[in-house]
């Protein structure tokens, strides 16, 4: 009796309310355009009108130009979109893909980031699309330059040894930016000579601090940054106490046996996404922001455990919310509007400098992404339910916009509940959820009854433009249980379920494809110790078959240089690769320089040294360039002490998230070494192209801001 009372007020709902909510018309989808091209030909003009509507925001960003103006489009973001000159828009000319696999995933990743640091490429990137665990180094990346760009300098009053420090010009907090953007906006004002644009000024291509490590020299002091990595690589627990260790893991897991009924109760009868998630959700996420979130503070000189912990030795610790004598247990929440304001601060200086002739890339953009979970319902009303389809699965977030070509994207102000940068990265890597892959039936169902779900529940951004929308919405929550939100119309679904971005595509491709870009360096970590190149062959067939893009080797001829063509020697290649991108409508070839996790055993000694002497591994990072011939020492004598493991490094499993120092630094330090060797050869033409480009593009968008 209660079930059909139940079920009569969600169909009055339904039928009284959806009819008002606000809808969203989905810019023409990239397969329609590229599908087309095939048929009758490119049609310029289509595709630059795909290329606007998606991306004219992050253009105009990338350039400091504001894209809204208290919630409404600015004059510039409406020239943009309104543009139709065929052929004109900007396409990306340098980005970076970083894949999934988890802590190895983001210890490789921080390699290959610092050689290209070395070779000056890293902040040329205009974006860096990550997956899981590439992402969790993409979030240390962009929280180290949040922070590491405040200013910190003080006003100085006398001279000497006796003179005072002032008060900062800006605080150092989150409303940091939102001060400096009121700055920059002042009538009359010379923006490249204010005090934060001679800081940006000072700070570019100052990237190589944060990526110092024991292991470049044994002379080192600042290096602050990859020594908390190294030692707080363990992102499940906070203490490095043993058996402090056991009893945390006791407790999560006691707490969650206690909570998993209640979870029963109010997420699965009803849906009141009372528990998002679980509790190991909580406690992975915050063990990302403790291991790549804090930003140590360059002003603190000691560097010391949690239970040491002194208040000022990073810019943005919290303590615990509910265990508050966690000191530095947390991070403050960083959302992304607080990223787009510092983007908009700092490539406004960058744009301002560069008409003085000072050249200063913009600040990269993160692209994170998730799976999108369809939501299980009797009634299919999408003709063409392809779980397959990269455009309907992939849920992007960056700091202008978030979402999917089957959701439609919105700007973050139009979100009721934006979600914090932490949440999105803990959401990309959440490998075990219910729908992830797509278990139908029992491994569905047993992994949602014990709620081992890692990933989120959001709301649909479809459903929540309107006070009818809100209703429904909570509506829903109250009535749209178990069985009832089985009967809902996908697209009247109040929330959209979103997991471990490499359900749907491990290496962060797609989502710079889509862009064009024009130079790709794509890094990929993935567990695959038998080198069969799953994710690379699977977007290969996904590209093709959905977007007419064709993924191939970009030298015809030379098959054993190349994982799609030939035989990939397993433990005797160098694990660098070119590809190339073809079959885009509106523009030539994509370049991409393909980087697998791999180990080349020609390059481990025999017998390696009982001391860094460098007679036969390279004693350390110091001095390494192309020419080196042996790994550094600690990387070889890594792989010797796991060469007869099952799951033996460089592909340890990707469940292994209790990383120490010595694990952390080989992986890193392996990708550094094919960083150095290997990959930055093959780009060092790339860079004078790239800000030949990027000033190509900055006259466009001068023509936009001019109108």
């Amino acid at each position: 009796m209660k079930r059909s009372f139940n079920a009569s007020v969600l169909a009055i709902v339904l039928f009284t309310f959806l009819g008002g909510c606000a809808g969203h018309t989905p810019p023409q989808r990239l397969s329609t355009l590229t599908k087309n091209a095939a048929k009758s030909g490119p049609d310029l003009q289509a595709s630059d009108a795909y290329l606007r509507a998606r991306f004219c925001q992050e253009l105009l960003l990338r350039f400091g130009v504001k894209s809204y103006d208290e919630g409404r489009p600015d004059a510039a973001l409406i020239n943009c979109l309104n543009d139709d000159s065929a052929g004109a828009y900007p396409r990306d000319a340098f980005s970076i893909a970083l894949s999934g696999g988890g802590t190895r995933s983001a210890s490789f990743s921080m390699g290959i980031l610092k050689a290209l640091n070395d070779a000056g490429m890293l902040e040329q990137a205009d974006a860096i699309s990550s997956v899981s665990g590439g992402g969790y180094t993409s979030y240390w990346l962009m929280s180290q330059r949040f922070y590491g760009s405040m200013y910190l300098a003080r006003e100085k009053k006398g001279s000497g040894k006796g003179r005072k420090k002032g008060k900062r010009i800006y605080p150092a907090n989150k409303m940091h930016y939102r001060k400096v953007l009121q700055d920059l906006d002042k009538p009359g004002i010379d923006v490249a000579a204010t005090p934060f644009c001679e800081h940006v000024k000072e700070q570019a291509g100052t990237l190589k601090p944060i990526f110092l490590s024991r292991t470049d020299s044994d002379l080192l002091g600042k290096d602050a940054w990859q020594r908390h990595i190294a030692s707080q690589s363990d992102i499940i627990n906070y203490s490095q106490n043993a058996f402090v260790q056991r009893l945390e893991t006791g407790g999560l897991a006691a707490t969650h046996v206690v909570t998993t009924p209640i979870y029963w109760v109010t997420d699965g009868l009803f849906n009141f996404s009372a528990i998002n998630g679980s509790v190991f959700t909580n406690a992975y996420r915050k063990g990302l922001e403790r291991t790549y979130g804090l930003a140590p503070n360059a002003e603190h000189d000691a560097y010391v455990d949690y239970f040491d912990h002194d208040e000022k030795q990073y810019l943005n610790a919290m303590n615990g919310a509910f265990l508050r004598w966690r000191e530095a247990s947390r991070t403050e929440e960083l959302h992304f509007k607080q990223l787009r304001e510092f983007a908009l601060a700092y490539n406004t200086c960058a744009d301002a400098l560069a008409r003085t002739g000072v050249s200063v890339p913009p600040v990269s953009m993160p692209i994170i992404n998730t799976k999108l979970s369809r939501p299980y319902s009797s009634f299919k009303d999408d003709k063409s339910f392809d779980m397959r389809s990269l455009e309907k699965s992939i849920f992007t977030f960056t700091p202008v916009q978030w979402g999917s070509a089957h959701t439609d994207y919105q700007h973050e102000e139009e979100m009721l509940a934006p979600i914090p940068f932490s949440k999105v990265v803990a959401t990309s890597g959440a490998a075990v959820d219910e729908g992830a892959r797509e278990l139908r039936g029992v491994g569905d169902f047993a992994v949602a009854a014990v709620n081992m779900n890692l990933g989120y529940k959001v709301r649909n951004p479809k459903t929540q433009q309107s006070a009818a929308g809100t209703a429904w919405y909570w509506t829903y929550k109250l009535l749209g249980g178990f069985p009832l939100r089985y009967i809902v119309p996908e697209k009247h679904q109040a929330t959209l379920r979103l997991s471990d971005g490499g359900h749907a595509e491990n290496l962060g491709l797609y989502s710079l494809i889509e862009r064009g870009t024009r130079r790709i360096l794509v890094v990929d970590a993935e567990h695959d110790p038998d080198y069969e190149f799953e994710s690379l062959k699977r977007i290969k067939a996904n590209l093709k078959s959905q977007l007419n893009i064709e993924l191939s080797c970009a030298k015809d001829g030379e098959p054993d240089n190349c994982p799609l063509a030939g035989n990939y020697m397993q433990n005797q290649g160098d694990g660098v690769f070119e590809l190339k991108a073809s079959g885009f409508p509106w523009q030539e070839d994509s370049t991409i320089i393909y980087v697998k996790l791999s180990v080349d055993e020609r390059l481990v000694a025999d017998n390696l040294p009982t001391a860094d002497d460098g007679s036969v591994c390279l004693p350390s990072l110091a001095g390494l360039d192309q020419t080196a011939s042996a790994y550094p020492c600690n990387v070889a004598r890594y792989y010797e002490s796991e060469r007869h493991h099952n799951n033996a490094f460089p592909h340890n499993s990707t469940a292994d998230v209790w990383y120490g120092e010595t694990q952390y630094e080989a992986y890193r330090d392996l990708a550094y070494f094919l960083g150095v060797t290997r990959v930055n050869p093959l780009i060092q033409g790339w860079k004078a192209e790239v800000e030949r480009e990027r000033e190509q593009a900055r006259k466009v968008v001068e023509g936009y801001r001019s109108q």
